[in-house]
């Protein structure tokens, strides 16, 4: 069995992503972790992401707009909010749709079976509609 290491990139990053409150983009958890360690790139961050994705220490969240988002795993459900003037990402805690989801992975629609959902709704955040 390989031993995985623990370097101090990938527990800066981890604690980046453990600290928020959000899900982020590479980008924000780049300019996080340049201030921790001045010499870390890009690439760096990449690697790290793909590796606690693969240790299921993080969860990867594909959006149309946004790109490719990064959280802790094992949240509760919970639901997106994207600013489209300040481009600031927020959550809302619970899900309404768990219990209908729940029922729709029970059956299969023409061989579909559905493993998991996610809602995005895009806005304006209350400090950009002031």
């Amino acid at each position: 069995m390989k031993l995985k290491r623990s370097t101090r990139q990938k527990r800066v990053i981890n604690k980046i992503c453990q600290k928020s409150g959000v899900a982020l983009t590479p980008k924000e958890i780049y300019s996080e972790a340049k201030k921790e360690i001045d010499s870390i790139n890009l690439a760096t961050i990449y690697r790290n992401l793909n590796q606690l994705v693969k240790d299921k220490k993080l969860t990867k969240i594909k959006h149309a707009l946004k790109g490719t988002l990064y959280e802790i795993s094992g949240k509760s459900p919970h639901h997106y909010l994207f600013c489209t003037s300040c481009d600031t990402t927020f959550e809302k805690p619970g899900c309404g749709l768990s219990t209908c989801i729940e029922e729709l992975k029970e059956h299969s629609y023409d061989g579909f079976i559905v493993q998991s959902h996610e809602v995005y709704l895009h806005g304006i955040c209350s400090n950009c509609a002031k």
